[in-house]
């Protein structure tokens, strides 16, 4: 089992959500397929490098840069930041062996937070 926390600086006035797949490693095989197929048609279609992690909060506001070239750098707006996102749910929806699991906590309008836990399990 392998396990990557993500750690979020600073304080989040409107909340912040966490959202984790839950891979079983005889499953592993299975789902990295897949996940590479969606990710060789992102670099074709965008010039993406196919090592680059995608964190969604970097992909969806434009804080990072994901391109080989400055030129595809240039076109990759978010229309393409949001096609990414699409293309490696798509690859990924095509197999069902790991579980989504979304921790949410955020502001319930001044008297404290509130906190939901999300699971999917995609069998």
């Amino acid at each position: 089992m392998h396990l990557d926390i993500s750690t979020i600086p600073g304080i989040q006035k409107t909340g912040v959500t966490l959202t984790a797949l839950i891979i079983h490693e005889e499953q592993w095989s299975s789902v990295l397929s897949p996940w590479l197929a969606g990710r060789r048609a992102i670099h074709a279609a965008f010039g993406v490098s196919k090592k680059q992690e995608l964190h969604a909060n970097h992909l969806y506001k434009g804080r990072k840069k994901y391109c080989d070239t400055q030129e595809q750098g240039d076109r990759y707006g978010l229309p393409l930041r949001n096609a990414t996102g699409r293309i490696m749910l798509t690859a990924l929806a095509k197999n069902s062996g790991f579980t989504v699991v979304t921790i949410g906590n955020g502001s319930d309008g001044g008297s404290g937070a509130i906190a939901a836990i999300r699971t999917i399990r995609c069998r």
